[in-house]
């Protein structure tokens, strides 16, 4: 009966020579820093989600907020009628990072006119903004922490939102909620606005 090589070897007791060893190591190795770049990846998509969720939720109190006022939301406190918002700070300083946030609870802003705050985790800087009847939020990532950015945008008049997930560490797309597509082009898709980098 012919066993294979690999048979023959595991049914001996002399085990393996330090050759198959090292080249078992050696694909071993490779197989491991092939796996951890995309490990690393999944961890910042996974991480990411935090801030789409909050954006999602912030968009939808946007909403409610401009159908029973006629204007976009300024700051926290007006997002913060209709949902609850945590943060580790307010305003925070560059050096505030998710070091520092996880060392301090995360503390409510629902009555705060803040325009810029961390995450409870810590992981992101988020800052809302209007300009032209559209308001933005951005999510940076913090100094310490290397994952994607999201940013999000809403239009008061024409009801269109869209939230973006950055693919990569360097820069952000700044999402397009313009009302004004022509009648020709009135079933495309808003196209996507400028790039910045995120310093």
């Amino acid at each position: 009966m012919n066993k294979s090589y690999l048979n023959q070897r595991i049914e001996s007791k002399d085990g393996f020579t330090v050759i198959e060893s090292i080249a078992a190591l050696f694909i071993l190795s490779i197989l491991i820093s092939i796996s951890i770049p995309n490990f690393m990846k999944v961890i910042y998509r996974a991480k990411q989600s935090e801030a789409s969720l909050s954006f999602s939720n912030f968009i939808k109190a946007s909403k409610i907020f401009y159908s029973e006022f006629g204007i976009l939301p300024r700051n926290a406190r007006d997002l913060g009628n209709y949902i609850p918002i945590k943060a580790c700070c307010v305003k925070c300083s560059p050096s505030q990072n998710n070091k520092s946030c996880n060392k301090n609870d995360a503390f409510s802003i629902r009555k705060s006119t803040a325009e810029s705050w961390n995450t409870p985790s810590g992981n992101y800087s988020i800052k809302m903004f209007n300009r032209y009847n559209e308001l933005f939020f951005i999510a940076k990532p913090t100094k310490n922490f290397k994952g994607y950015g999201v940013t999000a945008c809403y239009n008061g008049l024409s009801g269109i939102s869209q939230i973006i997930e950055s693919e990569n560490h360097n820069n952000l797309t700044i999402p397009n909620c313009k009302s004004e597509i022509s009648k020709i082009d009135k079933f495309s898709k808003p196209q996507k606005g400028e790039k910045f980098l995120l310093k």
